[in-house]
């Protein structure tokens, strides 16, 4: 991921403070559905959600400090450990 898609994805999280935790999980072609209607920079951080299992406090800290943050790879996959809490 380029510096410059950090930083289009660090604006795009906006913050509300909750008190209900949301448990609905949407269907397979709901997802489909809205990945299809997304532009490119939304689908993005949309897949980062899908696939990293992220909150948004989670991603905000990683779009933050993606620079000193320690990446592992091994061949497709890469492992960012936050020590967030």
């Amino acid at each position: 991921m380029l510096e410059k898609d950090v930083l289009v994805l660090r604006k795009q999280l906006i913050f509300k403070k909750t008190y209900n935790p949301d448990t609905y999980v949407p269907s397979d072609s709901e997802v489909m559905d809205t990945l299809n209607k997304l532009k490119s920079y939304n689908r993005l951080l949309y897949l980062i959600y899908l696939f990293s299992g992220l909150r948004k406090i989670e991603l905000k800290y990683l779009s933050s400090n993606f620079k000193t943050l320690k990446i592992q790879t091994n061949e497709k996959f890469a492992k960012i450990s936050l020590n967030y809490l």
